[in-house]
């Protein structure tokens, strides 16, 4: 449990603004909801994950059309290449104004190792650690 606060007290600094109170509950027979107040739901129809440490599959992000891109540190990318990875995706946020990856209209995000892999610190802090931040994090 302490390394889930942990990981809270990370991330707020970075996505205070991001994080949403929900407003309202409503229970049907199969799901719960919630509304929230920062934005209004946007529907992905399709997310495609690109391991972080693959030039070549990288360079194809132009050509996917995908609603989002997740570029990713975890299933995809070897052990030995995880570190690679983070820095190649910082990498890639960092110079987005200079358009190395052209994402196009599509919403670009990061899959980070899990919490229980004693990865996802380091993960966090290289991916979070630049001016230019993914538009989403997948924990």
């Amino acid at each position: 449990m302490s390394s889930l606060f942990h990981l809270q007290k990370m991330l707020a600094p970075k996505f205070h603004r991001m994080i949403s109170k929900p407003l309202s509950v409503r229970f049907t027979k199969h799901f719960t909801t919630a509304t929230t107040t920062n934005s209004p739901y946007t529907p992905r129809r399709s997310l495609m994950y690109v391991p972080g440490n693959d030039d070549r599959k990288v360079s194809k992000i132009p050509k996917l059309g995908a609603d989002c891109v997740c570029l990713d540190c975890e299933d995809g990318v070897a052990l030995n290449m995880k570190e690679s990875a983070r820095n190649n995706i910082r990498d890639i946020l960092d110079i987005l104004d200079t358009k190395r990856v052209d994402f196009n209209s599509s919403e670009c995000s990061v899959r980070v190792n899990s919490v229980d892999s004693g990865m996802c610190e380091t993960d966090l802090e290289v991916v979070l650690g630049g001016e230019n931040l993914p538009s989403a994090l997948h924990l």
